[in-house]
């Protein structure tokens, strides 16, 4: 079973233990949804982006979460409409990009995760979205729950290839998407006011990026996704197996250590 490592956010939660404890948190969807096609998913919680090499190294795939919005420093904008920035989690899940595709290792961007693959390779993003039909406003009136919209997609490429079809209904949880597409993408989905809604490499390295939330979906509309990523990680070589060889046995007193002196020498 190939493992698969999944970034995740971090948020304070009261518990048994502590008021306000920062915790490493991932809906269970997503784990779910690369078990059910034959995965080991590995959380990668936000650390030192310069542990990301050695990260990537002890997994098959990567698939970059959904989350909160991306630093506009990081594509050369001002900040007009991003909110909730986490800097450790951009630099984190960048440097994961980058030693992803160092090593050729597969991945998958969702939601906030497309839009990392695009920032990540020179792109921009347009920074609210909400006001069309596909993309209407989702936040009630306290902004204490966001709701789920619902839109088609045109598919292209490698995602037309994939499920078998021109087009799909999808859900839509983001309020911004990619502006300027970064070079080496080609857009493989569009929504109906002209968004883009998914991105895939044109190089050799595989990555995959969708605006929606397929986790979220029925899983079984959503499987070739998911073993999309799944297989081409099962196809990468195994990692070499570190082993403890075990202590030599003697044979003999004459084979014991000699550095020790004997008292009677």
């Amino acid at each position: 079973m190939p493992v698969i490592g999944l970034s995740c956010w971090e948020r304070p939660l009261d518990t048994v233990l502590a008021t306000a404890e920062r915790h490493h948190l991932l809906s269970s969807t997503y784990t779910a949804a690369l078990v059910a096609v034959g995965a080991t998913p590995v959380l990668l919680p936000s650390i030192d982006p310069a542990s990301a090499d050695l990260a990537v190294s002890r997994i098959d795939g990567l698939v970059i979460t959904g989350g909160s919005d991306i630093d506009p420093a990081r594509y050369g904008a001002e900040n007009t409409d991003s909110t909730d920035i986490d800097p450790l989690r951009d630099a984190w899940e960048i440097a994961l990009l980058d030693a992803a595709r160092r090593r050729g290792l597969p991945m998958l961007g969702i939601c906030r995760g497309c839009q990392i693959l695009n920032v990540g390779l020179g792109g921009t993003l347009r920074q609210h979205v909400w006001g069309t039909d596909a993309h209407p406003h989702l936040w009630n009136e306290d902004r204490t729950h966001l709701a789920t919209g619902h839109h088609d997609v045109a598919l292209d490429g490698a995602l037309r290839e994939m499920y078998g079809k021109d087009a799909r209904r999808v859900n839509s949880l983001h309020h911004q998407s990619i502006g300027r597409l970064a070079p080496g993408l080609d857009v493989a989905a569009t929504s109906p006011d002209g968004r883009i809604e998914a991105v895939a490499t044109t190089g050799r390295w595989q990555a995959l990026g969708v605006q929606w939330h397929p986790e979220r979906l029925d899983l079984s509309d959503e499987a070739p996704l998911f073993r999309w990523i799944t297989e081409r990680a099962s196809g990468r070589p195994r990692r070499p197996q570190t082993r403890i060889a075990p202590p030599e046995k003697t044979s003999s007193p004459d084979a014991a250590d000699t550095s020790i002196t004997s008292p009677s020498a």
